[in-house]
């Protein structure tokens, strides 16, 4: 099961990365708009999975361990906290974006 969850979050890990620098252009993410939902998506997974797996492997880690896993997680949600701005700054171009 760990294994799985290692092995689908490193292919949405991958697949998030080429579709952000491609959704890097705000006119190209205009032109195909699958690239913003399917980034949301792609990260959403990444997510998923790495609390997946870090829930089938939680009781081998040590504490240090435990404190950076939660912690990239949390970085995980920011991530997709500033996703979710950026999707919003593309249907509404006239807002301000936030700092």
């Amino acid at each position: 099961m760990w294994l799985t969850m290692i092995l689908l979050h490193a292919a949405a890990a991958v697949l998030s990365f080429a579709i952000g620098l491609a959704a890097l252009s705000p006119a190209r993410a205009k032109r195909h708009t699958w690239l913003p939902p399917a980034l949301l998506a792609t990260l959403i997974g990444l997510i998923v999975f790495v609390v997946g797996a870090m829930a089938a492997h939680w009781g081998r880690l040590a504490t240090p361990q435990r404190a950076i896993f939660s912690g990239l997680v949390v970085l995980a949600l920011y991530m997709l906290y500033r996703a979710m701005h950026a999707y919003r700054l593309i249907h509404h171009p006239g807002t301000t974006p936030p700092a």
